[in-house]
């Protein structure tokens, strides 16, 4: 009878040491865990409340589910920081684009009104500087639109040939000229016909600003490896190698006279950008003889012939 006493008291005595062992376990864990989770909570409000540096101490690989949650907020928290900042950036560059046109309306006004008899030619200025305006207007119009569904067709060739019939007509007044040099029959892409139209115009339109009087723009699509490749070449001169990229950055300015004589790139490659990374293709810039050469490949709908 001792000896089976004995033996009962140990076994409860184990449990008894397991069963605190176990506990102590638990409250540690939940600890660890309500821990981890009000830091999560607490960024969250952190974030919520605009600080956007809130982040979390976490290791950047491995761990449980718990520390993947917190790679996760981090993620979603400098994803967000990177879009608000963004968007500051673009305010602050449309503000400055619109003062300067609109001061020069406040000069023009006044000029007008002190000196009736150049009237004439002041309004011709306030004409030119309302054009401005309603072309940076329509330019932020358009990079916040989404152009419509992209699940349409659309034949770039019949797209191509009248937007440069269009610059053609544009650029006539100075004696500047847009050619198709060569394109296939047909290249058909999906998209939205009203987005890239908008897109490829603004790629043609900025070739035309920028190139020289009395030179040409030109334009050739071909096909290659189920993709289409259109270029448009200048002859303006070109921009810095370490800045061809920068160029599809809204408003963005270059030092060179390419950018002084005609105020930066505005918003007009941005969009071209957008557009293109919408159906699925690249957009690139390199330095090309005389100009710039702004190179843009697009996924066919099938393979091109």
């Amino acid at each position: 009878h001792r000896l089976l006493w004995l033996l009962g008291s140990n076994l409860w005595l184990r449990i008894g040491l397991a069963m605190l062992i176990s506990g102590l376990l638990c409250y540690g864990l939940s600890r660890l865990l309500t821990g981890r989770l009000k830091a999560l909570q607490g960024a969250s409000r952190r974030l919520a409340q605009g600080d956007l540096e809130a982040r979390l101490q976490v290791r950047e690989t491995g761990g449980d589910e718990t520390d993947e949650l917190a790679r996760d907020f981090n993620s979603m928290a400098r994803q967000l920081q990177e879009r608000i900042e963004a968007q500051k950036r673009l305010l602050a560059d449309v503000s400055h684009e619109l003062r300067s046109p609109l001061a020069r309306l406040r000069v023009a006004l006044a000029l007008a009104q002190e000196h009736p008899a150049d009237v004439p030619r002041h309004l011709q200025r306030i004409e030119r500087e309302t054009e401005r305006l309603e072309e940076l207007i329509g330019q932020l119009l358009a990079s916040q639109s989404g152009g419509g569904p992209l699940d349409g067709e659309l034949d770039l060739v019949e797209l191509l040939e009248q937007l440069v019939a269009d610059a053609g007509y544009e650029g006539a007044a100075q004696g500047k000229r847009v050619v198709l040099r060569h394109a296939p029959e047909r290249a058909l892409v999906a998209g939205s016909g009203d987005l890239l139209r908008q897109g490829l115009e603004n790629i043609l339109r900025n070739a035309l600003h920028h190139t020289p009087a009395d030179t040409e723009v030109q334009v050739s699509l071909e096909a290659a490896d189920g993709e289409y490749r259109l270029q448009v070449e200048d002859s303006g001169g070109g921009v810095p190698e370490q800045e061809l990229e920068r160029i599809f950055d809204a408003f963005y300015r270059t030092d060179t006279a390419r950018s002084r004589d005609t105020g930066g790139y505005g918003l007009g490659l941005a969009i071209a950008r957008r557009a293109v990374g919408q159906h699925g293709g690249h957009i690139r810039a390199r330095n090309s003889g005389a100009g710039l050469c702004v190179t843009v490949t697009l996924p066919g709908i099938c393979s091109p012939d």
